[in-house]
């Protein structure tokens, strides 16, 4: 959530410096939700190298650039958390994860379990 409000306020910063520097704005709402135009407007920012308007677009790419890896990162997880449940491993299927039947251990022998018999 941090993230999202620091690239609102660098799309904000930037709207209102090229305001100030050419005049015209931008679209702070459709630089947040499309990617393609904040590419657009970052690369029109790099056009003003070595300004504050450069430096705040430099630093609205690098969160995005962040922000599209941890989204990446969520969908690959719970890609994989899916697919292991349809192969029944995860807490969708626990009564898989526990050997039933002859390989269990009454609890009332786990207290003998890795002690020597002669203390």
């Amino acid at each position: 959530m941090a993230a999202l409000f620091n690239r609102f306020h660098l799309a904000t910063r930037i709207h209102f410096a090229l305001l100030r520097a050419v005049g015209e704005g931008v679209d702070v709402r459709r630089m947040m939700r499309e990617r393609s135009y904040a590419d657009q407007v970052i690369m029109m920012c790099q056009e003003f190298d070595g300004t504050t308007l450069a430096e705040l677009a430099e630093r609205f790419d690098d969160l995005s650039a962040a922000e599209d890896a941890r989204d990446h990162l969520a969908r690959a997880a719970s890609q994989a958390r899916a697919a292991l449940a349809q192969l029944g491993f995860g807490p969708t299927a626990p009564s898989q994860l526990q050997p039933a039947g002859r390989g269990r251990i009454a609890r009332s022998r786990w207290s003998g379990l890795g002690h020597s018999s002669r203390h």
